[in-house]
């Protein structure tokens, strides 16, 4: 849990997200999954849960996942 706050926390501050969605699984695997879901306000899910099945693309433009990832994970490593 504590990993999980770590990430939550800089993934927070990186996004500038109102708030964020804890999507956690386990039940078909052996092992705890966790997703992280940045929500903003005027978000396509605003009021209620993020389905997955109604996103038909990527929310992110041309080449933003790598800055993302890079950004999060150099955020990451400062801690």
């Amino acid at each position: 849990m504590r990993d999980l706050q770590r990430v939550a926390a800089a993934l927070q501050e990186i996004t500038g997200a109102v708030k964020l969605n804890y999507e956690i699984h386990g039940n078909t695997i052996p092992h705890l999954h966790v997703h992280l879901l940045p929500r903003y306000k005027g978000d396509a899910f605003e009021d209620g849960p993020i389905d997955t099945k109604l996103t038909r693309q990527s929310p992110y433009r041309d080449r933003e996942f790598e800055t993302f990832t890079r950004t999060l994970q150099a955020g990451l490593s400062e801690n």
